[in-house]
């Protein structure tokens, strides 16, 4: 990228790498350029594609003059870039920018700090589920995901080996990989057939990648090069994530509950979204469902425990799972996928499935 205007080639080399539905992994070392490139899409995105409006916990500042007329730094987002500092921030933004028809980047920094994408939590945790399924409908929310973490490793491994994921963007570390370009000016792009996992190993395939030289502009330009006005990234804070709370009720904001709301056609999602903001899941996760003809809504009291033994269950299954599977069925999701998203046997997915089946009226 350059702080030229763009031409009609990279025009289209921009909208076909940040286009609705990508999840991408910016990785490498301490120092090496991460998130001076991250800045710099969201710049590109933030002055010259005007559909495109970006969320970021990285944090923006601009230059100015304090009242005593000397220069300093003031936090500042210009239009169409917002800070967000967890999921919930991301949903509660979500309508209007989809009324608006136009597309997001969702930038996420220090993704090791980050609940449910980082590495160390267990494919079983309910944040990490939650995740995998909001990764799973980022093209229907019109949503593009640029995750930066210090190595793949840090990323937790159910993202890692997923189906969704895009590619991997690596910043270099040895040396010079082209004349006149140090490492942190040049980004190796690892399409998703360019590379696999082999023993939690990541294998590249060459014929498949191809080099970026970049050069920071922008948001990404060094606070020491700055002009008055000029706005870049701050390098010294840390980045948050989370999930995040509701506004309406401070409490957790549950992301698999948000997902499962807007298992709706396109047109209603925008509706069906509000609709859950406004009326929140009650701290064991259930929330109102909007008003569905013929469909009885479903109250915690109706569901029964599993049988100690028989019926086909594995082993007893916690609150979150049984909530989980609760929101799943309403959504019209089959035993199958249920089965191999959340890691269970069949034949427990089969029985909650089956009891609530029978709740709903069939």
């Amino acid at each position: 990228m350059s702080d030229e205007s763009p031409t009609p080639e990279e025009r289209v080399q921009f909208e076909t790498m940040w286009g609705v539905g990508g999840f991408w992994l910016l990785v490498g070392p301490r120092g090496s350029g991460k998130t001076t490139f991250a800045a710099d899409v969201i710049y590109a995105a933030h002055k010259y594609y005007p559909h495109f409006v970006s969320f970021t916990n990285i944090l923006l500042k601009k230059k100015v003059l304090d009242p005593d007329g000397k220069e300093t730094f003031e936090e500042y987002y210009p239009k169409g870039t917002h800070k967000v500092t967890s999921l919930s921030e991301v949903f509660h933004l979500l309508p209007d920018i989809l009324e608006q028809k136009k597309n997001v980047l969702l930038v996420v920094d220090e993704a090791l700090q980050s609940e449910g994408f980082a590495s160390g939590q267990s494919v079983l945790s309910a944040d990490v589920r939650a995740v995998r399924s909001f990764a799973s409908i980022l093209r229907k929310l019109r949503i593009t995901v640029i995750l930066i973490a210090q190595s793949w490793r840090m990323v937790a491994s159910s993202y890692r080996n997923a189906d969704f994921i895009t590619g991997i963007l690596r910043r270099q570390w040895d040396g010079q990989l082209s004349p006149g370009y140090g490492r942190k000016e040049v980004l190796q792009v690892i399409g998703p057939r360019g590379y696999e996992m082999k023993n939690d190993k990541l294998i590249i395939y060459p014929e498949y990648t191809f080099l970026v030289h970049t050069v920071p502009i922008g948001f990404g330009k060094s606070s020491d090069f700055a002009e008055l006005g000029d706005v870049v990234f701050d390098t010294t804070s840390p980045a948050q994530f989370g999930m995040g709370l509701y506004r309406k009720t401070g409490k957790r904001f549950n992301l698999f509950a948000a997902v499962n709301s807007i298992s709706v056609i396109e047109e209603k999602v925008v509706e069906a979204l509000r609709f859950h903001l406004d009326n929140p899941p009650t701290p064991t996760g259930v929330g109102k469902s909007p008003p569905r003809d013929g469909v009885p809504d479903v109250d915690e009291a109706d569901v029964e425990p599993e049988p100690e033994e028989g019926g086909g269950t594995s082993r007893r299954l916690n609150d979150d799972e049984r909530q989980e599977i609760k929101f799943r069925v309403a959504a019209g999701e089959s035993v199958r996928k249920i089965a191999r998203d959340m890691e269970l046997s069949p034949g427990t997915v089969g029985y909650y499935v089956r009891r609530q089946r029978d709740l709903l009226g069939g």
